[in-house]
C-alpha cells in the first residue's frame, strides 16, 4: 500500500542552525501520527516544511507519490493537504463563517457557490460552532477559535489533516472536546498528522508516534514504546 505522505531525510536550516536533520517517515492512508518533543525541537517547522510554508535545504516529501517540491503552499493544499496554525490572530476580524469560508476558497480554487456554502454549514454543524458562525472570532473563547481553525482546515475534505497544537491552552473539558471531534473527523479524514505538547492526548488520538529533539529523529512506534524508549525520556527529562 502506497503512503499517503512520505518524508524523506528531511532538513531545514535558517542560517547555521538546523532546525531539522535527517527526518524520515511514512504516514499509510488511515493512519494517525503523532509527533512529540521537548520544547524547539522543530515540530512545527517540520509541518511547515511539509506544507510549503518554509524550503527544505534537502530531502523530499511526497504526497500520494508525487513529490511537493517548489510547490507552493495553497498549491499543496489544493492537492488535498489541509492545515491547522497555532494562532489565527491576523483573522481576529473575521466572522466565523467568513473563516470557514476562506478554508473552502482556498482548497477549491476562485468560484464561490452553493456546494460550497452548503459543505461550510455542514463543517459548523459537524463541530457544534453554528450557533457562533455571526461571531467574529475575536469574540470566542479559546477553545472556540481552536476548533474554528479546524473546522477551516477540514471544509474541503482533505485527504490528510495537518494539526498544530490543537489542544494548546485548552482546558481538560476542551482538550476531551477535541479529542471527541478529531475522532469524529476520522469517519471522512483518516490520514492526519498530529503535533502536540500532551502527551497524553497525542497518545490517546495516534496509531503512532515519530519522537525528534533538536530537530533529529529519536524513535518511531506505537505510543508505549516511544514514551519508554531511554532516548525519549532522557529528551523531556534532560
Amino acid at each position: 500500500m502506497r503512503a499517503e505522505l512520505e518524508v524523506r531525510d528531511l532538513a531545514v536550516r535558517f542560517g547555521g542552525l538546523n532546525a531539522l536533520d535527517g527526518i524520515d517517515f511514512d504516514v499509510e492512508p488511515g493512519m494517525i501520527l503523532g509527533i512529540i518533543g521537548p520544547n524547539g525541537a522543530g515540530k512545527t517547522t517540520l509541518l511547515n516544511a511539509v506544507c510549503g510554508l518554509v524550503r527544505p535545504a534537502r530531502g523530499e516529501v511526497r504526497f500520494r507519490g508525487e513529490s511537493l517540491a517548489g510547490r507552493r503552499g495553497e498549491q499543496i493544499a489544493a492537492l488535498g493537504v489541509g492545515r491547522t496554525f497555532q494562532l489565527a490572530e491576523g483573522f481576529a476580524h473575521f466572522s466565523v463563517w467568513d473563516y470557514i469560508r476562506l478554508g473552502a476558497a482556498g482548497a477549491g480554487g476562485q468560484r464561490r457557490g452553493r456546494r460550497d456554502d452548503d459543505r461550510c454549514a455542514a463543517a459548523l454543524q459537524s463541530a457544534g460552532l453554528w450557533p457562533h458562525r455571526s461571531r467574529l472570532l475575536r469574540s470566542l473563547p479559546y477553545g472556540l477559535r481552536k476548533l474554528v481553525d479546524v473546522c477551516r482546515a477540514t471544509v474541503a475534505g482533505p485527504s490528510v489533516l495537518l494539526l498544530d497544537e490543537p489542544t494548546s491552552g485548552l482546558s481538560s473539558e476542551e482538550r476531551a472536546d477535541m479529542l471527541t471531534h478529531l475522532r469524529a473527523l476520522q469517519e471522512t479524514i483518516a490520514t492526519m498528522l498530529i503535533v502536540d505538547h500532551d502527551v497524553g492526548f497525542i497518545s490517546a488520538v495516534s496509531d503512532q508516534l515519530y519522537a525528534i529533539a533538536y530537530g533529529k529523529p529519536l524513535t518511531q512506534g506505537t505510543p508505549e514504546h516511544v514514551l519508554q524508549h531511554p532516548d525519549v525520556i532522557t529528551a523531556y527529562m534532560g
